[in-house]
């Protein structure tokens, strides 16, 4: 999507910018234009629109927005979201779309994410055009460094929030489900290994299985297309040692841990059908998603698994993105329908 930027130039003495602006009107849409402006924020005596851009957003009705006051599982005060689909009317029990992400907390400002500028091949906007209402709850990062992936935290924050929802009439209990990328990709292999509260799951570029990921190669490193594969080695150790996984040492030095936070390792409790998303060079090795698809596909459970050829950490390719919105719309037509 392209935004008019700010430029200026010299005029005499003065400086003159070519502020862009952008309105939202009445009925949620928006657009940009550019004005002149002087220094300091002046007007000057006369100014002309030279540029209009993204007309095509008076096309677009985005989904109303709320906020929701709710208490984590230890009693924590905490902020979620909610995006409401553009045609919702008050009263109305929404089909429920839980956006995750670790260590994630939202305050009085609206997220950014509910921007139509926001690029997010995930977008929560496009949820809500489907019908979908989408609720972002906060989940408050691990008070110890070192439990910052341990499994049973996540749904602190997340079912609270669920609840919250529900007890407010907006969602409707049977029909909500979690999506989640990366991080939340992981979250949301976690969450569905400890609830069965979700009818419907989507983890693109998660990870499950702590040992393979410590010596797996990167999808990039693998042939050496960005560097040899020592050079993503070295820093996964560091990730997992040392960083932001938490995990301390490695896996003959830290078992027990390792094998705690795996949610490969609890895919027996797995009730939920899961959509699982990956692109073949992706850092987070398509392993992941082959692994617990497989632990599924094993139990005879509810599993699809799409893959991206080509693809890193996001879906990017533009037709790649739209095969996956279809496949995305299909799978939650299919398991997110109201029980007859």
């Amino acid at each position: 999507m392209r935004k008019s930027i700010a430029t200026s130039r010299a005029v005499g003495t003065e400086t003159v910018e070519e502020r862009p602006d952008s309105s939202t009107d009445a009925d949620g849409k928006r657009a940009s234009k550019a004005r002149f402006h002087c220094g300091a924020g002046r007007p000057m005596s006369s100014s002309s629109e030279i540029w209009h851009a993204n007309e095509w957003m008076h096309e677009i009705t985005t989904g109303r927005v709320a906020s929701i006051t709710y208490a984590a599982a230890d009693g924590t005060p905490l902020t979620a979201w909610l995006l409401l689909p553009p045609d919702y009317v008050p009263g109305g029990k929404m089909p429920v779309i839980t956006v995750v992400y670790p260590g994630t907390m939202y305050g009085t400002a609206e997220p950014s994410i509910f921007s139509p500028y926001h690029t997010d091949f995930e977008h929560p906007q496009l949820f809500a055009a489907l019908g979908y209402a989408v609720l972002l709850p906060s989940m408050p990062p691990a008070k110890n460094p070192v439990d910052s992936h341990a499994l049973a935290p996540l749904s602190s924050g997340v079912l609270p929030a669920l609840d919250a929802a529900i007890a407010r009439g907006i969602a409707d209990p049977d029909r909500i489900a979690v999506i989640g990328q990366s991080d939340g990709g992981f979250a949301t292999l976690g969450l569905i290994t400890q609830t069965t509260r979700f009818r419907s799951a989507i983890a693109s570029a998660g990870f499950s299985d702590f040992v393979s990921l410590y010596g797996t190669f990167y999808g990039q490193y693998r042939y050496g297309d960005a560097g040899p594969p020592q050079k993503g080695q070295v820093f996964r150790m560091l990730q997992l040692e040392k960083g932001t996984l938490g995990l301390v040492g490695p896996p003959w030095a830290e078992a027990d841990r390792y094998r705690a936070n795996s949610a490969i390792l609890h895919a027996d409790k797995v009730a939920t059908p899961l959509l699982l998303v990956h692109g073949d060079l992706d850092f987070i090795p398509i392993e992941q998603a082959e692994e617990f698809f497989t632990a599924l596909y094993r139990q005879d459970k509810r599993a699809v698994f799409v893959r991206y050829q080509g693809e890193w950490h996001t879906i990017s390719n533009r037709a790649n993105v739209l095969d996956l919105w279809k496949r995305i719309s299909d799978w939650l037509s299919e398991t997110m329908a109201a029980r007859k």
